[in-house]
């Protein structure tokens, strides 16, 4: 407990720190604003937390991309499928949850319940093992069936973690585990040995992988600074401060710390790139061959063709108050939320065009 307090305590540190340093950063200023972008719906409570998987209401309602479900104060989402929900409750228990759908709403049976040695971060399902990886850096498979661990491993001493955590990938014969010392470390799920350790990024400080994907032959990871792509046997590295990424199977797209919109290809190539100076960037959603992101800093939506990378930036508000100065933001392959408020793509987009240069 007394390493973990002092993990908090280093995070809270740096949060601090980069909050004070947002506060005096400039902010993003389009040469045209191409209109007014309204919101098309409303949460029935403001978001209270996110992370990767989900978002937390004020009345425990929990966002995700499945449907929505209900948890207690003390229960975290760490992960969800079509039919499993992880729960985290405290540091003391995962809970194992089989759900239904019903109407965007997600009913909830408790299946099974693993008591935790520290607190977790991140996991994954597959049949009866629970993949997991905890806040000291141990990785572990624990079977339902037998009710013990068939593997567990801890890493090197970590002190502090960027928000973001990956899930480990489960794949046929193998299960990949983001670590939070910037590895993947591959474990067979006959031998449970190590058969694959590949370091991402070496930094000893918020150097958690951040994002973990794999379709087909192709796997893409990252942490902070650094992506690291597998493409058929082959390896690909770029260092770049990143503050989102998304893999649709062909492309990567990035949002970088800079403000700059990257499509890579899976070698890590640059098809294309756009810099928004001083934006901060939050969400990647794609929809009709357009990437929709948010910038937080102006308060601006932009919509960018993939065709050629140009782009239209439209003010958003929430009102005649605008928006308040904390923000938070999730979203999930079709929504983005903010605060209260929701842009639904595949609802009617409320759009007003009228173009102005920008002040200042």
């Amino acid at each position: 407990m007394l390493r973990y307090a002092k993990f908090i305590h280093i995070f809270l540190i740096f949060v601090a720190i980069i909050f004070v340093g947002c506060n005096s950063r400039k902010n993003f200023k389009p040469e045209v604003i191409a209109g007014n972008a309204s919101f098309n719906g409303k949460l029935e409570k403001p978001m209270v937390m996110s992370n990767s998987v989900s978002a937390k209401l004020k009345n425990n309602e929990v966002i995700t991309s499945f449907g929505r479900l209900i948890l207690e104060d003390s229960q975290n989402l760490i992960y969800i499928d079509s039919t499993h929900a992880l729960v985290a409750r405290g540091c003391s228990a995962l809970e194992i949850f089989d759900i239904k759908h019903s109407n965007g709403v997600l009913q909830k049976q408790l299946k099974d319940s693993i008591a935790l040695e520290s607190c977790l971060v991140s996991a994954s399902i597959k049949d009866n093992l629970i993949a997991g990886v905890s806040g000291d850096n141990t990785i572990f498979l624990y079977n339902l069936d037998s009710k013990d661990y068939v593997m567990k491993e801890r890493g090197e001493v970590i002190y502090a973690i960027y928000s973001s955590v990956a899930n480990p990938v489960f794949l046929d014969t193998v299960v990949i585990f983001p670590t939070l010392d910037g590895r993947l470390n591959t474990i067979d799920l006959k031998s449970f040995k190590s058969v694959r350790n590949v370091i991402v990024n070496t930094d000893k400080f918020l150097n958690n992988i951040i994002y973990l994907k794999v379709i087909k032959d192709s796997l893409v990871s990252a942490t902070q600074k650094r992506i690291y792509t597998l493409v058929a046997g082959e390896s690909y590295s770029k260092d770049l401060e990143i503050r989102d990424l998304y893999f649709d199977g062909d492309y990567i797209y990035v949002l970088a710390l800079d403000g700059t919109i990257y499509q890579f290809d899976k070698t890590l190539g640059i098809v294309r790139s756009v810099k928004l100076t001083f934006a901060i960037l939050n969400g990647i959603l794609i929809k009709d061959n357009f990437l929709y992101t948010f910038d937080s800093s102006g308060k601006f939506l932009v919509k960018l063709s993939l065709k050629d990378f140009s782009y239209e930036v439209f003010k958003v508000r929430f009102g005649g108050n605008g928006f308040s100065k904390n923000i938070l933001v999730f979203y999930t392959d079709r929504i983005l939320y903010i605060n209260k408020r929701l842009f639904d793509l595949d609802g009617d987009l409320k759009i007003k065009r009228k173009a102005t240069k920008a002040k200042g």
